[in-house]
C-alpha cells in the first residue's frame, strides 16, 4: 500500500485500485487499535480476541474480501465485525473497535470519499440529518460532519431487523479460524 500511494504521489503510476482508499483507511484503523494498547490485558491472553480481531479486519485490506461484493457488503460486514464483542459474541455498538472506527472517521485526514460511502452505508439521510446545513455544498458539510455511536447503532438495529442475506461468520468462528492457522506455525518470542 505504502508504494502504490508512493507511485501515486510521484505521478510514477497511477493506483488502479478502485477500493484503495478504503483499504488504506482499514489499514490506519487497525494501526491506530494495535498503537493504542502494546501491553495485551490478562482478558486478552485468555480470551484472544483483540490480536484476532484485528487481524480479521487488516484481511479487508487485501482484494479477497472485496471480489464479487459491492463496496456497501464489505463496508457492512466490517461495521457488523466491528460491533461483534470479543467475549460474548454479540452485536453492541460499544465496543473499542467502533469507538476507534469512529474516531478515524472523524479524522481529518480521512477521504471525504470514504466518509460518503460510510455516510451511504449507515445509511444517514444528508436531506434531512440535522448535521447538514442546507445552504452549504456536500464538501463542506462533510469536512465539519462528525459520526457518532448513534449513527452506528442504528444501523446494527436496522440490520438485525431486515436481516435478508446470509450473516457473516460470527466473531467467534473467525477467531476459532483464526487460531486454527496461527497453531501450525511456529511461536515468535
Amino acid at each position: 500500500m505504502q508504494t502504490s500511494r508512493y507511485l501515486d504521489n510521484h505521478d510514477i503510476a497511477p493506483i488502479k485500485d478502485p477500493n484503495f482508499e478504503m483499504k488504506d483507511f482499514f489499514l490506519k484503523v487497525y494501526e491506530d487499535s494495535q498503537a493504542k494498547s502494546t501491553i495485551q490485558s490478562w482478558k486478552d491472553k485468555v480470551v484472544g480476541g483483540k490480536t484476532e480481531k484485528l487481524k480479521v479486519l487488516l484481511e479487508f485490506c487485501k482484494d479477497e474480501p472485496w471480489q464479487n461484493k459491492s463496496k456497501e457488503e464489505v463496508l457492512s460486514d466490517v461495521i457488523t465485525i466491528s460491533a461483534t464483542a470479543r467475549t460474548s459474541g454479540k452485536v453492541t455498538a460499544d465496543t473499542n473497535t467502533i469507538k476507534a472506527l469512529t474516531n478515524a472517521l472523524n479524522d481529518s485526514f480521512t477521504p471525504e470519499t470514504v466518509r460518503l460511502d460510510f455516510v451511504k452505508t449507515l445509511g444517514i439521510d444528508v436531506q434531512k440529518d440535522k448535521r447538514f446545513d442546507n445552504t452549504k455544498t456536500l464538501s463542506q458539510n462533510m469536512a465539519k460532519f462528525k459520526f457518532e455511536d448513534n449513527d452506528f447503532k442504528e444501523f446494527l438495529k436496522n440490520k438485525q431487523a431486515n436481516n435478508t442475506r446470509e450473516e457473516p461468520k460470527s466473531m467467534s468462528e473467525k477467531i476459532k479460524e483464526q487460531q486454527a492457522q496461527n497453531a501450525n506455525k511456529p511461536r515468535e518470542v
